[in-house]
């Protein structure tokens, strides 16, 4: 990837990288909700990327 590219991934494939770093990696991770989006589809995205974050903190270092 360089600056200002982005790319999607599908869902089938989770690993988006697996490797060594020298320096911690970093991690991005931002989404758009439809504005006509039923309240409990946005409930449920905000509980997944919640439980994201704990995973990922939780495996820190």
């Amino acid at each position: 990837m360089k600056a200002g590219e982005s790319r999607t991934f599908a869902a089938s494939n989770r690993t988006v990288f697996d490797g060594q770093v020298s320096e911690g990696p970093m991690f991005a991770l931002s989404y758009w909700e439809a504005d006509q989006s039923p309240p409990a589809w946005a409930k449920t995205l905000q509980e997944m990327l919640v439980a994201l974050s704990d995973h990922m903190f939780s495996h820190w270092g």
